[in-house]
């Protein structure tokens, strides 16, 4: 995430970029109605008639449910990612799509970007109650792309940006991040208000600069977007010290908070050759999303 943190659940635009880190889902029909996941959380086997796998796979299950009408058979379900799960970077988002995505191909022999969207923003919001499904977007679509959550908006801005993306060592679950941010909101309505309308008028003026490729005016902006984030509460001393430290380099341009906050990543626009504090994570921007292969045996 880029800009529009928590204005985006409130009918506000984002911001958001693809990160090159691939998650793979394999799907392998099988001859009986046994349901079988493999991934680095473990091992896991239901049947097409229960469709309980668990808490660790709370969104696979709910993909699977979404389509339970239409699986004639068992399969068997290998995921692997690039990443650590752990780390956050729309891991949940990125299995979601991947394996709706599978099912798509497997039950009707392909997919729409959009109708996959739809039915992602469906099983993020079955899961978590929250979700604007903006992480889902930037996956199924790539590069970086303006989001608009109402009406499911999707607006391709560039292919590629230099940024450098780093974690903070800890991650706070979305749910529980916004669930806080809901409570201040009620505290202070009118002062909610006005941050959510600065944040608005910054992820608009981010996208005029990303546009012609501003990068002096994007990283200002980012910068002012990160003071609105820690003015929502969602900021850590943790966060603070990687935004600042990447603002010292002279080839950054500005860093924010990434995400909801309160823990999980900050974000730099430019590039750096080491983090000077926190674990520094991919960040090369992927032009192309969802990818599905076929073959047969």
């Amino acid at each position: 995430m880029l800009f529009g943190e928590h204005a985006v659940l409130r009918g506000g635009p984002a911001i958001v970029a693809a990160i090159d880190c691939r998650l793979t889902v394999t799907l392998s029909p099988r001859d009986d109605d046994i349901v079988e996941i493999r991934s680095s959380l473990g091992t896991v086997t239901t049947t097409t008639h229960d469709l309980l796998f668990g808490p660790h796979f709370r969104f696979v299950q709910e993909a699977f449910r979404f389509w339970s009408a239409h699986l004639t058979s068992g399969l068997s379900v290998t995921i692997t990612s690039a990443i650590d799960p752990t780390v956050g970077l729309a891991s949940s988002a990125s299995v979601t799509v991947a394996l709706l995505a599978a099912l798509n191909q497997w039950i009707h022999g392909s997919y729409d970007c959009q109708s996959l969207l739809q039915q992602c923003c469906t099983v993020i919001r079955n899961v978590q109650r929250y979700g604007s499904g903006a992480d889902a977007a930037s996956i199924i679509y790539g590069g970086v792309i303006g989001y608009q959550a109402q009406e499911s908006i999707v607006t391709p801005l560039v292919d590629t940006l230099p940024l450098v993306l780093v974690y903070s060592g800890k991650k706070t679950p979305t749910p529980e991040v916004i669930s806080h941010v809901n409570a201040q909101e009620h505290r202070f309505p009118g002062i909610y208000k006005a941050l959510f309308s600065a944040i608005n008028d910054v992820t608009c003026e981010a996208m005029s600069a990303l546009r012609v490729s501003d990068y002096p005016k994007i990283g200002l902006l980012m910068n002012h977007a990160c003071g609105l984030m820690e003015a929502l509460g969602v900021g850590t001393k943790e966060l603070s010290s990687i935004c600042w430290s990447l603002r010292e380099s002279a080839s950054i341009f500005g860093a924010k908070i990434s995400g909801s906050g309160l823990g999980d990543a900050a974000v730099g626009l430019g590039t750096i050759s080491a983090s000077p504090i926190g674990r520094h994570l991919p960040s090369t921007v992927a032009s192309k999303g969802v990818e599905v292969m076929t073959w047969k045996e």
